[in-house]
C-alpha cells in the first residue's frame, strides 16, 4: 500500500504538467473519464473501480485552469462547459437507478462532486443534494474541502452536528478541523 501511495503522489505531481500540454485540457479530461463517468460503460464488473483515477484527473485539471496571478478560473469553452453540465445531469438521473444517495459508491460521489468543482458548474439549486452526498461519504478525506468548494460553508455547523448525531464523531472532528470551526 505504501508503494501505491508514493506512485499515486508521483502521478498527482506530474499530471497537471501533462494536462497543461494539451490543446484543450478540459475537453481532454472529459473524454478521458467518459468510459467510467457518469456511468461505467466498460461492462467490466470485475471490481476494477476507476473512480480514484477520475478524481485524480479532475483534481489535476484545476491548477491547469486557474491563472496563477489572478487566482481565477480561466475560460472553459462554452461547448466543454455544456458537455460537463450534461455529464453531471446524467449522473444525477442515474442516482435513482442506483437506489438513491445512500446506495451510491463513495468513489462515484467523489468523482461527481469533484467534476462539479473542477468545471465550475456547481448549481445552487442542488445544494441539498450536495449536502446529502457529502454526509453519505463524510469519511472520505477530501469531503470537507469539497463541501466548501460546493458552497456548503454556511451549512457546516449543522452538517457537523448531523455527523455527531449519526455516531460519526471521527468524521465530525475531521470536518471541524478542515473547515476551521474548532472554536
Amino acid at each position: 500500500t505504501r508503494g501505491k501511495k508514493k506512485e499515486l503522489e508521483g502521478l498527482r505531481a506530474e499530471m497537471p504538467e501533462a494536462l497543461g500540454e494539451c490543446i484543450d485540457p478540459a475537453k481532454f479530461v472529459l473524454e478521458a473519464i467518459s468510459e467510467v463517468f457518469p456511468v461505467d460503460k466498460r461492462g467490466d464488473k470485475s471490481g476494477n473501480d476507476l473512480g480514484w483515477a477520475c478524481v485524480l484527473v479532475l483534481e489535476s485539471l484545476v491548477p491547469v485552469m486557474v491563472d496563477p496571478v489572478l487566482k481565477s478560473r480561466m475560460l472553459v469553452t462554452p461547448t466543454v462547459k455544456k458537455l460537463a453540465k450534461d455529464v453531471a445531469e446524467k449522473w444525477k438521473v442515474s442516482l435513482e437507478e442506483r437506489g438513491g444517495v445512500e446506495n451510491v459508491k463513495t468513489p462515484d460521489v467523489h468523482t461527481f462532486l469533484q467534476h462539479l468543482v473542477t468545471f465550475g458548474i456547481v448549481d445552487s439549486d442542488d445544494l441539498g443534494l450536495y449536502r446529502k452526498l457529502v454526509i453519505a461519504s463524510a469519511w472520505r478525506k477530501h469531503m470537507p474541502k469539497l463541501a466548501l468548494s460546493l458552497g456548503l460553508e454556511n451549512q457546516m455547523p449543522d452538517m457537523i452536528e448531523e455527523l455527531i448525531s449519526k455516531g460519526q464523531q471521527l468524521d465530525a472532528v475531521h470536518f471541524t478541523f478542515e473547515v476551521g470551526l474548532v472554536d
